[in-house]
């Protein structure tokens, strides 16, 4: 099973997704607001996987060297959750981020279902 998204915004960096006022940590505005963009369209574009099994993700980010790619796999994770694209996060067991420079600004997500062999061998102890 694949699924695959395109044209989300790219998200706030992950130093601006959260806030901490009264000694509580809460999410900004900027992170709710495109969060709750990015979901609609995500999950009017993705086919829902929320299958309990590993999952492949290739993130595809259209940016310039100004950002940094690790810090955009946190929030586009939460989002694809939130959008019920995916049951939850923890199933992702294998991640691929890549810098794209055309079309700046956007995010392409490509998700597919992994087969046991591919999620790797036991551990043995």
């Amino acid at each position: 099973m694949v699924t695959r998204i395109w044209d989300i915004p790219v998200p706030p960096s992950t130093n601006a997704l959260y806030v901490v006022r009264d000694g509580r940590r809460r999410k900004t505005g900027d992170y709710k607001a495109w969060r709750k963009g990015a979901a609609l369209v995500a999950a009017a574009r993705g086919e829902r996987m929320p299958v309990k099994t590993p999952l492949s993700v290739a993130i595809w980010a259209c940016i310039d060297r100004r950002r940094d790619l690790d810090n955009l796999s946190k929030p586009l994770l939460d989002m694809l959750q939130v959008a019920r694209v995916i049951a939850d996060d923890r199933y992702v067991d294998r991640l691929e981020l890549r810098r794209r420079w055309r079309h700046l600004g956007y995010v392409e997500i490509v998700i597919s279902t992994m087969g046991q062999e591919a999620a790797g061998p036991p551990i043995v102890r």
